[in-house]
């Protein structure tokens, strides 16, 4: 079990989105996540779902896709990277669909919980902020990439 803890605590660490995060916060960060199994092709979620939990690959790989035929990819995330805290802040409907593609164990932290996490820790909020501001500047720079291809 220990383990396990400890495990969670340097993946949380190197993410991208934990990564500036203290460890005293991440220790209870990882105490609240819930552990979830999917198989590959299922999908975690669908464009339009309410959103009441965010995740994080803990093995395999999640496709998010703008479309529900996956034409038009918005991002493939893999250990270590988090995907669905978007909706959790905005309180909007999942505005993407998230499948499995490669068989996948991720850990889950559902909104009450993070709001409480982020009303109490504030360095988690800065955290998340840093992660969500660098994949929006990723996001940025492929679409100028695309742009310039034109």
């Amino acid at each position: 079990m220990m383990d396990k803890f400890f495990d969670r605590l340097l993946m949380l660490k190197h993410s991208r989105i934990f990564a500036s995060v203290p460890l005293e916060d991440l220790r209870v960060v990882a105490e609240q996540l819930q552990d979830e199994t999917y198989v590959a092709g299922e999908e975690i979620f669908c464009r339009g779902d309410i959103a009441d939990r965010m995740y994080i690959v803990q093995s395999g790989r999640v496709m998010i896709m703008l479309d529900a035929d996956g034409r038009h990819v918005a991002g493939t995330f893999a250990q270590g990277e988090a995907f669905g805290e978007m909706a959790l802040f905005d309180s909007q409907a999942r505005s993407a669909t998230a499948r499995v593609i490669e068989d996948a164990e991720l850990l889950s932290l559902n909104r009450e919980k993070l709001h409480d996490l982020l009303l109490s820790y504030p360095h988690i909020a800065l955290g998340l902020l840093q992660g969500m501001s660098l994949r929006l500047r990723d996001a940025n720079d492929a679409l100028h990439a695309e742009m310039e291809k034109r």
